[in-house]
């Protein structure tokens, strides 16, 4: 399967308190089964990559996200405008494959509350926060 490449910029808004580890806020759940988990919704903060791992599941909790749980879901394949890519961007929306342990993840309610998985795959880059954006470091600016 061939893979284009996308490349996360040197600033980025903040998302959550989470930042800035990897996180991939799920829209709508297409298929769960025991192999895998298939999601569309959004990168919030790094760039989401195919071999990621996302250790918890968060969920909006009046404002705020609120931990649900552990899972070990990685990613498998990406799929942006219906080209499968490396990488996502923060704020870009696909459809994620992903594999492994889904316990805490269910359908976003009908509240509108929106599930969150939280990356735990270090930061690709050091990151700092200037009080309005988060830049990483060795940027040239």
């Amino acid at each position: 399967m061939w893979h284009a490449r996308t490349v996360a910029g040197a600033r980025q808004a903040p998302s959550t308190r989470f930042d800035p580890a990897p996180q991939f806020a799920i829209h709508a759940i297409q298929t769960v089964d025991d192999v895998r988990l298939v999601v569309t919704g959004r990168c919030f903060f790094e760039p989401v990559r195919i071999g990621s791992v996302f250790t918890q599941v968060a969920a909006q909790d009046d404002g705020g996200w609120a931990i649900l749980g552990s899972c070990r879901l990685e990613v498998e394949s990406i799929a942006l405008y219906y080209l499968y890519v490396d990488q996502l961007e923060q704020t870009h929306s696909a459809r994620v494959w992903l594999t492994g342990s889904s316990e805490h993840v269910s359908e976003p309610g009908e509240s509108g509350s929106k599930l969150l998985l939280v990356g735990d795959t270090p930061p690709d880059g050091e990151w700092a926060w200037d009080g309005r954006l988060w830049s990483r470091a060795g940027n040239g600016e």
